[in-house]
């Protein structure tokens, strides 16, 4: 995504203004100069930040990425990413001084262009109304051909360190915003996260986190489409995302050998339930209607059928497992088992409310039963 920094142009609906406004106003009784000099440089910047990857580029530059790197692309993405993972208490003093200059320069010829509003707005559609617009109009008659930096600096007000206040106060914002969406939505997250991690494993035995890597991708372009984002519409902040979700997964790691056989496999599964508390009896080999393990907590049963595959599981487990339930007057029904499920066994146990479980997480097994 290619854009250099005086061509930043989004704006954020949901912020804000970080900068204190004052109430000062021009000495002039002009009406182009009646206004909050300090509130129309925040609206300019605001404008200037807030839309697509504008923010996180002046953020990067303050972090050491250098503006001679001008844009973002394929090429050096991984390299931009580095810089916009950078705590701003690592910010050196030169980079911050070379951004702020760099900033208030470009911000100074786009507000006196005469295509402003396309520099400042929408490229499609510049606004002719609104108080934001208004504010900027009237800033840029004020300014005239002086000096923007000038201008604010009669004010108090140093352009480049709001704009990068503003880039910090914007990234916080929006990790904040993802972090505390997927902890809300932790109980459904959790077992289809860790189960991607589970099957993430190479032919070597090695764990392999593309497929883990993907569904946190596709939850977080679900959530957080592209559009909906200003600091972090290039990348997404994964490396944050996948310490947090870590910590899901604490305390819920298996600390025992799964077995390759069948009835061993059972056996090792009830072991697992009743480390969560449950009571589990594990049923006869033969006659068991589809149920090899009643699991019981207080007077709620589970039954479960277990399945030590090396392939997805299909329709039949799952009509077994509830044709078991009925017979079994339990409560509701499960599967644990290795391999994966075909697309129909989901959709068949989504509608009879059969829970399925990768072994791997059978640590969240009381969690889907609460």
């Amino acid at each position: 995504m290619a854009g250099k920094i005086w061509s930043w142009i989004q704006r954020s609906k949901s912020q804000e203004p970080i900068i204190s406004r004052s109430d000062v106003q021009s000495s002039s009784d002009s009406p182009t100069q009646q206004i909050d000099v300090k509130s129309a440089l925040d609206a300019v910047i605001e404008a200037r930040l807030s839309r697509n990857a504008h923010s996180s580029l002046l953020y990067a530059n303050a972090a050491g990425y250098g503006s001679s790197s001008g844009t973002i692309d394929h090429q050096n993405l991984a390299h931009f990413f580095k810089y916009i993972s950078k705590p701003e208490s690592d910010f050196l003093q030169a980079d911050i001084d070379t951004t702020k200059s760099a900033f208030v320069s470009e911000l100074d010829f786009a507000i006196k262009s005469e295509i402003w509003e396309r520099f400042l707005f929408k490229l499609r559609k510049a606004p002719t109304s609104g108080e934001e617009y208004e504010l900027i109009s009237s800033l840029r008659s004020l300014l005239g051909t002086g000096s923007l930096e000038e201008l604010a600096a009669k004010h108090g007000y140093d352009i480049g360190a709001a704009a990068i206040n503003r880039a910090i106060k914007l990234k916080h914002y929006e990790l904040n915003k993802i972090l505390t969406e997927l902890e809300e939505r932790k109980s459904v997250l959790r077992p289809l996260l860790t189960r991607a991690k589970a099957m993430g494993k190479n032919k070597y035995g090695e764990q392999d986190d593309t497929l883990f890597l993907k569904e946190v991708d596709e939850l977080l372009e679900h959530f957080f489409p592209q559009e909906s984002m200003s600091f972090y519409y290039v990348v997404k902040p994964m490396d944050e995302i996948r310490t947090h979700i870590a910590g899901w997964l604490d305390g819920f790691g298996i600390d025992e050998p799964m077995p390759d056989e069948g009835i061993d496999f059972e056996y090792w599964c009830a072991r697992q339930l009743e480390k969560q508390g449950w009571r589990a009896n594990v049923s006869k080999a033969s006659g068991d209607q589809g149920v090899d393990i009643e699991a019981w907590r207080g007077e709620f049963c589970v039954a479960v059928q277990c399945k030590r595959y090396n392939q997805p599981i299909g329709n039949k487990a799952v009509q077994e497992v509830f044709a078991g339930k009925q017979h079994r007057n339990a409560n509701a029904a499960a599967i644990i088992g290795t391999g994966g499920f075909t697309k129909s066994a989901i959709e068949l146990a989504t509608a009879t409310n059969v829970k399925l479980f990768d072994a791997e997480e059978i640590g969240f097994f009381s969690e889907r039963f609460a």
